[in-house]
């Protein structure tokens, strides 16, 4: 192996642990980890080939040509806003937010048969929050971020030209975020009170998990192949913190003692599990230059029958936050294909559809959740043994009426709330851009 690409993995190894900080993304699974897939909406189970194969199909692994390696960077940048409309009643879009996430892959090959790899890249997040303390519905809103980072190895082999299978062993880092706002009263000499501010309840807990991964390849001639792979359930034991804080009026002195009467902190506990995914892939070779692929894919959310956060308040009582119910096992449809424009230039695109994961009657601001609708393409530069790539995928999580959405301050109610028994639509968009430098050696 020549000096500089020692150099290169040495580097790397040292700087990427570094660059994979917990940040958060919209979408519960994310569309697309490395450039190939990005850029193919998902479908790239049975075309995907090298490093970034671990977390698509490890049989893969073992398909390069013409090297004994790869090393891989790159980085996604995610641009993500929500919509939410109540036709003559309100209408709130939330603030954009940025958010990178890096990922790296390595990968060698030994005796044109075997071959290992590592790397890391983030596999679930979603994100969702109201920032706005003028968002009308911001009291049934639930302001969550999750996210979980894979550092997965793997390893495959070649049974002569045809067939080759591969294994994943993953450990995954889940970061786990909740917040829900409540109104808190200030009374004057009145027995009702006269001024509002906000307060939330804040839950912040990590955990870790063990999962694997299997994959088939198999190419019964030139220019046809097929694909299966499967990824376990992780299942998450949350323990983190639950407190209490101010959002509204944090320099008006009367709110700040009132809030400080009954700030408090203490320990919540619960428990996620990200799916197990099983997908069946197969691509052909339609002309010389273009390859089209067609992915189906089975998550079993199903599992999750509920979820929730468990805790206690500043008395000791118990409280229950619903992380959601009824969930539902879902399907991933993806469309994709390649165009080899030069030996040294291809050009990628892809649709894909997934239905949502919630019951419909259960969705609520919290979970951007609902049917997914992908559009992408993506572009890919040879020099020598050097390549850049770019993906680009438009996600839009579509419109779902959800009834009595709209909670509004009521001095008469216990808690100070009643619903406006409005309907409101619920809408977030995702564009996701990712940049590579693929090096194979």
């Amino acid at each position: 192996m020549k000096k500089h690409n020692i150099l290169l993995i040495i580097l790397s190894s040292i700087f990427m642990p570094n660059m994979f900080q917990a940040v958060y993304a919209g979408g519960f699974r994310v569309e697309g980890n490395g450039v190939e897939e990005i850029g193919s909406a998902g479908a790239i189970t049975a075309r995907s080939k090298g490093a970034m194969s671990l977390f698509t199909n490890p049989a893969n692994l073992g398909n390069l040509k013409k090297a004994k390696g790869e090393a891989v960077l790159g980085s996604s940048i995610f641009f993500q806003k929500g919509y939410y409309s109540n036709i003559g009643q309100s209408t709130w879009s939330s603030e954009a937010q940025t958010d990178f996430e890096p990922y790296g892959a390595f990968l060698f090959k030994f005796k044109d048969r075997f071959a290992f790899a590592i790397g890391q890249s983030n596999t679930y997040h979603h994100t969702f929050e109201w920032t706005d303390p003028e968002f009308i519905a911001r009291y049934v809103s639930s302001g969550q971020e999750m996210i979980v980072t894979e550092l997965t190895a793997g390893a495959s082999v070649k049974f002569g030209s045809k067939w080759s299978f591969g294994i994943t062993l993953r450990n995954a880092t889940a970061d786990f975020y909740f917040e829900q706002k409540r109104p808190k009263p200030i009374f004057g000499q009145e027995t009702f009170p006269d001024r509002f501010y906000d307060y939330a309840h804040q839950n912040q807990a990590d955990d870790s998990g063990i999962g694997f991964g299997l994959g088939m390849y198999y190419t019964p001639r030139f220019g046809m192949e097929f694909a299966l792979s499967y990824f376990s359930a992780v299942d998450f034991s949350f323990s983190g913190v639950h407190r209490v804080v101010q959002t509204t009026d944090l320099e008006n002195s009367n709110f700040v003692a009132d809030f400080a009467s009954f700030a408090y902190e203490n320990d919540m506990h619960s428990a996620w599990s990200i799916p197990q995914r099983i997908t069946l892939a197969s691509s052909f070779k339609t002309t010389v230059r273009t390859r089209v692929e067609l992915d189906l894919a089975y998550e079993g959310w199903g599992t999750n029958d509920f979820m929730a956060i468990q805790t206690h308040d500043e008395n000791g009582e118990p409280i229950t936050f619903d992380l959601g119910t009824s969930w539902n096992n879902v399907m991933d449809y993806s469309a994709g294909g390649e165009f080899r424009h030069t030996p040294q230039l291809i050009w990628r695109a892809g649709i894909a559809y997934r239905s949502h994961i919630l019951d419909k009657g259960d969705l609520h601001p919290g979970f951007p959740t609902y049917d997914r609708f992908t559009a992408s393409f993506g572009i890919s530069y040879k020099f020598d043994k050097n390549t850049i790539e770019f993906g680009y995928a438009y996600n839009q999580y579509r419109d779902v009426k959800v009834s009595g959405q709209e909670l509004v301050i009521d001095i008469n109610s216990e808690d100070y709330l009643i619903s406006n028994a409005q309907s409101g639509l619920f809408e977030s968009q995702k564009h996701q851009m990712s940049l590579a430098y693929r090096r194979r050696f």
